[in-house]
């Protein structure tokens, strides 16, 4: 069998196959080489269809339907199906081997990449905390970007946009692990085949200038306002920020409890007492290890009991709404109080989540009039063990 090109005549002309009229019978129009447009009786909807004749057998593979497909593309289709038996290769069987490699291409999705790649390699094989922080950084900021797409269809946007998003939101620390973690999956993507290992290469490169890298421990400091002019504007952003009401409640307490954004996010129902006004939190939820006891103002009062009616049935006070995180059974991280004071449009160098310690430090240190002692602001602070005056 000699190839086609195209020039070869043929026998069919788009006025024919206009010209069709449906008939009580069905009806066949040769176009020359095995392809054909088969009519069904009472339609004027046609199929192409080319037969051919491979390994001593005939059979027959469907081109596509008329007039969706036009004469000149099922032709097209036509002439790389003939080519491939004239090159000994069964068309049939490479349309079914292509579709079967289309079909694995998009199961192979980073989402089910990834919770293969965490279950091999994370699950049961790390401590609680890394299984913990893995999974937070999968749900909250890869997957809803990027789990959907196929893995071997991955841009460089894609990759590099996950870690920008967190860049903006002033997240490096868990912007630098989160680069680790997509490094990973991407390399046991190209270890099991689901992605060529060039591309993983170029996937990979694309991320690594994107977080700044974190500085010295020691140079690391919280930005935090120390002036109540400077504070003011922010306090009212926080209050228009358009957060979900959780984690909103959260950010307003943050400037009025003094306590860490770990202690904020992981308070308890039980450890809130509405009677006594105060927070009482367990000492294992301490840094020093001794239990706190945090008095609670009118408005963060008012601000719990609204909370109280929407997540009192929960263990925490704020649950985690993403249901894939768990929901009520685990409770917001400290980096959604920073993607939120941001959204507020509360820049990093301006003022941390953390940084409302310090503001409360140094602007409760310099008012005179209150009369406290340094030690006393420490151990609200929780900084010092309770003094002994």
């Amino acid at each position: 069998m000699k190839l086609l090109d195209g020039t070869e005549p043929r026998k069919l002309s788009d006025t024919t196959i206009r010209g069709i009229k449906p008939t009580d019978k069905t009806q066949s129009f040769a176009d020359g080489y095995g392809l054909r447009l088969e009519v069904p009786k009472d339609s004027s909807t046609g199929y192409w269809r080319y037969r051919f004749r491979f390994a001593g057998k005939y059979k027959t593979l469907a081109i596509g339907a008329y007039p969706k497909m036009s004469l000149a593309m099922a032709r097209k289709l036509h002439r790389e199906a003939y080519n491939q038996v004239s090159q000994g290769v069964d068309p049939a069987l490479e349309r079914s081997k292509k579709r079967q490699a289309q079909k694995q291409e998009y199961e192979n999705t980073f989402e089910v990449v990834a919770n293969k790649w965490f279950s091999l390699y994370i699950k049961d094989k790390k401590s609680a905390s890394h299984q913990k922080r893995t999974r937070g950084l999968l749900n909250n900021h890869i997957l809803p970007y990027i789990g959907k797409r196929p893995v071997s269809h991955l841009t460089k946007g894609d990759v590099s946009g996950v870690l920008e998003r967190m860049q903006a939101a002033g997240i490096y620390s868990s912007g630098t692990k989160a680069r680790q973690v997509v490094r990973s999956i991407l390399r046991y993507a190209s270890n099991g085949d689901a992605l060529d290992t060039i591309k993983r290469i170029e996937l990979t490169e694309a991320m690594e200038n994107v977080i700044d890298p974190p500085k010295p421990l020691k140079e690391c400091n919280f930005a935090a306002v120390t002036e109540p002019d400077k504070l003011r504007p922010i306090l009212l952003a926080i209050d228009a920020v358009p957060s979900h009401v959780v984690v909103k409640t959260a950010l307003q307490l943050a400037p009025m409890l003094l306590a860490r954004p770990i202690e904020i996010c992981a308070a308890e129902w039980s450890e809130v007492n509405f009677t006594q006004q105060q927070l009482e939190i367990d000492a294992q939820r301490m840094k020093l290890g001794e239990p706190h006891i945090i008095p609670l103002a009118s408005q963060a009062m008012e601000l719990l009991h609204e909370l109280h009616a929407i997540t009192g049935h929960s263990k925490y006070v704020f649950p985690s709404f993403r249901r894939a995180n768990g929901g009520a059974n685990r409770h917001i991280t400290t980096e959604s109080l920073t993607v939120a004071l941001r959204s507020a449009g509360v820049p990093k160098e301006a003022q941390t989540v953390h940084g409302f310690r310090a503001t409360a430090r140094t602007m409760l240190a310099q008012e005179e009039t209150l009369e406290y002692r340094v030690d006393w602001i420490e151990h609200q602070l929780a900084n010092v063990k309770p003094p002994h005056e």
